[in-house]
């Protein structure tokens, strides 16, 4: 099964596939993170990730990018995140003593 057609199946299709994997990658991407398909998907697997979670059954999630945004937007059932026209801009990175 490649990638693509991973889009658009039931929720018992997905849950199968959870019950056959031991973690999630939600990749970086340009999709909408609040009703895409990708969104449906992630959050069918965050929401059996949980559960496993609670029952001790030890799921790991890692999000890159907009996988991250994703998670944040599952995490907290809303987008908290805010559009800027901000590009290319380089910032220091400045280590404290002791850090």
């Amino acid at each position: 099964m490649r990638t693509g057609e991973l889009i658009n199946r039931t929720e018992e299709e997905y849950e199968k596939l959870f019950n056959a994997i031991n973690g999630l990658l939600l990749p970086g991407g340009n999709v909408d993170i609040e009703k895409s398909q990708f969104t449906r998907a992630a959050k069918i697997f965050y929401e059996l990730a949980i559960k496993a979670n609670d029952a001790s059954d030890y799921f790991p999630i890692w999000g890159t990018c907009q996988g991250f945004q994703q998670l944040t937007v599952l995490t907290s059932n809303k987008n908290l995140l805010t559009l800027t026209d901000t590009k290319a801009v380089a910032l220091p990175l400045n280590f404290s003593p002791g850090w």
